[in-house]
């Protein structure tokens, strides 16, 4: 089936989060929604039978098979970890300014500290920030997790809607705090 209305996704952007909730959305509110889903980009070429596939998802114990790190300011054990902390963790301010010409410009300050970004950002505590990559598959309890999640923390979206790449992030900070 396609998802209607459809939404128009660019590479790196909110939209393909928002596509893949309002997918997820559809498929299982189906009477005849499968138990599991697997999210595959349009690159990716199953190389087992989905026979097998189904009895390896079934078989195991848990809800999703989903690659995440938990993404720290300053704990950083790879440079991944680093790369991914600067779009997830860290916030930008832009205010104007003037050259040594006198000519107007717009400077931009970083702030990365958790003590200076915590006001801005939506983790806490209780939600910590995850990344890896986009492709993942789970069950539906998941799946109604992402959607009720989605659905009832609009700040996560509305942080998530600004940043490039945020599908290596949102369903995996959702997935990992569960």
């Amino acid at each position: 089936s396609f998802v209607r209305p459809h939404l128009e996704t660019g590479w790196a952007t909110f939209s393909v989060v928002e596509a893949t909730v309002r997918a997820l959305r559809q498929m299982y509110l189906s009477p005849s929604s499968p138990d599991w889903f697997v999210l595959l980009s349009g690159a990716d070429y199953p190389i087992k039978p989905s026979a097998k596939v189904l009895r390896d998802l079934s078989a195991g114990s848990y809800d999703a098979h989903i690659h995440f790190e938990s993404i720290k300011a300053y704990a950083v054990e790879r440079d991944w970890q680093r790369l991914a902390f600067n779009p997830y963790c860290t916030r930008n301010f832009t205010y104007p300014s003037l050259t040594k010409r006198m000519r107007r410009t717009k400077r931009t300050v970083c702030l990365k500290h958790p003590l200076l970004t915590w006001p801005f950002l939506p983790f806490s505590k209780n939600l910590r920030c995850f990344a890896g990559g986009q492709c993942f598959a789970a069950n539906r309890r998941a799946a109604d997790y992402i959607i009720s999640f989605h659905s009832s923390n609009p700040g996560l979206a509305a942080h998530y809607s600004k940043l490039n790449f945020s599908e290596e992030s949102y369903f995996q900070t959702i997935l990992a705090n569960a």
